[in-house]
């Protein structure tokens, strides 16, 4: 019942069409079914995905057609801690920038967002850098949407029809109340949620539909989601508040308490990127940095190793 017209608004032949139909049979089934086909209701579809494709089964390639999930152009976001990602139809992924925000310390009002914001603050003093989203949970709502939609707006979207967002695997519903306020704030008419290691199931190609268990870890700035996927839907999953972030702030802590050095944020995610492993590597892996001794003020190279 799920997977109908009444909730997808594209034809069941389009997604599930047998090897015995040819293209031309499918081309006319799919015509005649979306001209009968019903609009497709916001809540109805939020709740299918919500759902976690659990009985949906339909062909790997599908996935990855155009107009699957909506009928018509939409954007896929993912609002992380650390950085948003924007993916567009026609672009693919074509924004990839810190989630910050720089505002004006003395009128509070938002200059810029991302990496316009690191500029900013890097060539004028007056501004502060603000993160709206804390461990993948929107801390203020209005200035993530703010923030949405200047990135938007810098990929030349002022308004958006539809959008699918990423949530980790324990979002609530209260969570997804208040992304449905952050969009409509950003001016997207119509939003869906999907779980982000179903996502990734499905980026990395996995056999997501078939009677078969794939693990799917994924490390974000805030936390680390953890799920057991199969059969076209999570049949368990977990969240840990520890992750990317994390990770930055024990190398900043150790290379202060070990050399004395200070580094910033952006320096501990590039170690953490370089020498950072789950398996002990091939062969040693080192990196030098020169950073300023807290000591003295004198910079200071040192060369670390995984």
């Amino acid at each position: 019942d799920l997977l109908s017209d009444q909730y997808l608004n594209v034809p069941l032949t389009a997604v599930l069409r047998p090897p015995s139909l040819s293209a031309q049979q499918a081309a006319t089934e799919q015509k005649a079914a979306a001209q009968a086909a019903p609009a497709v209701r916001d809540e109805d579809l939020t709740a299918w995905l919500e759902r976690g494709f659990a009985t949906a089964k339909p062909e790997p390639e599908a996935w990855n057609r155009p107009g699957f999930l909506f009928k018509g152009p939409s954007v896929g976001i993912d609002l992380g801690t650390k950085y948003t990602r924007i993916y567009t139809e026609e672009k693919g992924v074509a924004l990839n920038e810190p989630s910050v925000v720089a505002i004006d310390r003395l009128s509070g009002e938002v200059k810029a967002a991302g990496a316009d914001a690191l500029n900013l603050l890097s060539n004028y003093s007056g501004y502060e850098l603000l993160r709206p989203l804390e461990e993948s949970v929107v801390c203020d709502l209005d200035l993530t949407a703010t923030m949405l939609r200047y990135f938007l707006a810098k990929i030349h979207l002022r308004t958006v029809s539809r959008a699918v967002f990423a949530v980790p695997v324990d979002t609530t519903k209260a969570n997804l109340t208040v992304l449905r306020g952050v969009a409509k704030l950003a001016k997207i008419e119509k939003t869906a949620f999907v779980q982000s290691c179903f996502l990734v199931a499905i980026d990395f190609g996995l056999p997501i539909t078939d009677p078969s268990v794939n693990m799917v870890v994924d490390v974000g700035g805030g936390t680390a989601d953890i799920a057991v996927v199969t059969l076209s839907g999570i049949v368990g999953s977990r969240s840990v508040r520890t992750a990317g972030n994390h990770m930055d702030e024990a190398i900043t802590r150790y290379l202060k308490r070990k050399y004395n050095l200070l580094i910033s944020d952006q320096t501990a995610e590039n170690i953490k990127i370089e020498l950072g492993s789950a398996y002990p590597p091939d062969k040693p892996m080192t990196m030098k940095i020169t950073r300023r001794n807290l000591a003295n003020g004198v910079p200071r190279t040192i060369t670390i190793e995984d």
